[in-house]
């Protein structure tokens, strides 16, 4: 990079990671928030964790997460739940 900086890009598959950390660190017993993480802190962790090339410095550009949506003819009552942590429309 010209700059002097390396941007870094993070992509999160945010129900394995949630599967994973539950498994990890959490009983089934504990209430489902137990295993959410802030996805930014977690992504601009990585990044300051990451090794930069030799006179280069890391910054995080962007964090994506992707999960999938239950479907609303099966799942309804987690399809809703997953819209609402979506925010409003629009």
């Amino acid at each position: 990079m010209p700059d002097g900086v390396q941007r870094v890009w993070v992509f999160v598959d945010g129900q394995n990671h949630y599967k994973d950390t539950r498994r990890a660190f959490f009983s089934d017993s504990e209430p489902s928030q137990a295993g959410q993480v802030d996805p930014v802190k977690l992504a601009t962790l990585l990044t300051e964790r990451g090794a930069a090339p030799t006179g280069m410095r890391r910054v995080l550009d962007e964090c994506r997460i992707y999960t999938g949506i239950p479907s609303a003819d099966r799942e309804p009552r987690s399809n809703a739940a997953r819209l609402r942590q979506n925010g409003p429309a629009g």
